[in-house]
């Protein structure tokens, strides 16, 4: 059998990735991570967002064809690192995109989005109504071929036979800690100016005044005409 090294010339592909990272980070078009903690809006944030500014939306924690290909990879029990071959790739996007993830900010994602020119946008609910949320939205997979309730949340397999309260106090003991980690992560991101992000809170942005909020997103990510798509 060949050596990989025989096949493949691992030093033209050094450069030319190394050529290929400088222009896509030499380069302009409008590049948004939805970083969010689940349950907060994201989703409906980020379609506005693809629809307003006619943008592709692209996973940035793999390099994948799908937007949500980390799922299909099993990506969904972790913290999302960026990953610089999707970084450099989605960058060549000539409309530009979004990406949606529940991501936890670091020096490292926030250098990335420096270098590459993304802007950050982050969400946030009252917890309590998050986890009731996320609650609801886990037992509504029961029998829909997403039935993987620790593979895909974390949860145990007993999840749609316990009790409310029992679920309750479930998510509090295991994603209390997340969620703490995701906000406290993103405030101190913030503070060291590794980034800039748009905060979208639920209560005041996702449930007011579509306008206004609206124009906080076309503001947050330098856009020009402020609309909210149906």
């Amino acid at each position: 059998n060949a050596q990989p090294s025989a096949i493949f010339n691992v030093d033209a592909w050094g450069k030319s990735i190394a050529m290929a990272r400088m222009v896509a980070a030499n380069t302009k078009s409008r590049r948004i991570l939805v970083a969010s903690a689940p349950k907060t809006g994201s989703t409906f944030i980020t379609g506005a967002l693809e629809r307003t500014y006619n943008l592709s939306r692209v996973s940035l924690t793999l390099l994948s064809a799908r937007s949500y290909g980390h799922y299909q990879f099993g990506g969904g029990l972790r913290d999302h690192d960026v990953d610089e071959l999707a970084l450099i790739t989605t960058a060549y996007i000539q409309n530009g995109y979004v990406a949606h993830h529940h991501m936890i900010g670091s020096p490292y994602l926030g250098k990335q989005c420096q270098l590459y020119g993304i802007v950050p946008i982050v969400t946030r609910r009252n917890l309590f109504d998050t986890f009731v949320s996320f609650d609801e939205h886990a037992m509504k997979l029961r029998g829909t071929g997403v039935d993987i309730p620790y593979l895909h949340f974390g949860l145990p397999e007993a999840w749609y036979d316990m009790e409310f309260e029992d679920r309750m106090e479930f998510v509090l003991d295991y994603h209390l800690g997340w969620y703490t980690r995701y906000y406290a992560s993103w405030k101190l991101t913030e503070q060291e100016n590794y980034v800039a992000p748009v905060w979208i809170d639920y209560e005041k942005d996702i449930l007011g005044p579509k306008q206004a909020l609206a124009e906080k997103l076309a503001a947050g990510v330098g856009g020009g005409e402020a609309s909210i798509p149906a």
